[in-house]
């Protein structure tokens, strides 16, 4: 009993002398120019993301598919509203796609690049598995950064990501996109992959 007693003082004394985690500021972005994008062919139908830059819209190339048109939908916008866009840009190669920005909107700058130190906060926001009101958010760090073979800079991100995350912007502090997501890490619980500010500078100034 007394040992017992003795190794939960101890345990409260480590607990109470311990560091606290990191605090993560709250995020204070206009998240107004995040949208769902609705994309039908045929008889299928699916659900992205998308983020309002100066030249239009971006997210990736298979969220648009073979299609033609994409639904811009804003589900609070200031009530339920849906537009038409349609694709300006796709680069399959590197997975982005620009379209056509119908309305105003808050653009997102892109950051200068996606070199930034490892562990670097990030949140991750958008409509992942057909979220109907609002985007949804996940946090996380940059894990690593690289460029491929074919020379995309990649982002590694243990934010979490899901259907439907697909074109959500990854933002740092300052609300700068460092990259945009492209995919889920097969076999992991959650971590995401994105396209880094690199080779979105260099796609929108094609």
């Amino acid at each position: 009993m007394r040992r017992a007693l003795a190794a939960f003082i101890v345990s409260a004394v480590l607990l109470v002398g311990a560091t606290p985690p990191p605090r993560v500021e709250p995020l204070e972005c206009n998240l107004g120019g995040i949208v769902q994008l609705s994309v039908h062919s045929g008889d299928a139908s699916w659900s992205g993301t998308g983020f309002a830059v100066a030249q239009g819209i971006l997210t990736n190339a298979h969220v648009v598919g073979d299609s033609d048109a994409v639904i811009l939908v804003f589900p609070t916008w200031p009530v339920a509203r849906a537009f038409l866009s349609r694709p300006l840009a796709i680069d399959a190669a590197a997975d982005l796609a620009l379209l056509e920005l119908p309305i105003d909107l808050p653009i997102t700058a892109l950051a200068p690049t996606a070199y930034v130190p490892l562990g670097t906060n990030v949140r991750i926001v958008g409509f992942p598995m057909d979220v109907k009101d609002s985007p949804s958010m996940t946090r996380g760090i940059v894990s690593k950064t690289w460029d491929n073979d074919t020379g995309v800079t990649r982002v590694l991100t243990d934010a979490a990501v899901n259907p439907g995350n697909s074109g959500s912007p990854i933002l740092a502090n300052d609300c700068t996109a460092l990259g945009i997501v492209n995919a889920r890490v097969l076999g992991s619980y959650g971590m995401g992959l994105g396209i880094g500010a690199d080779t979105l500078h260099a796609f929108l100034e094609r």
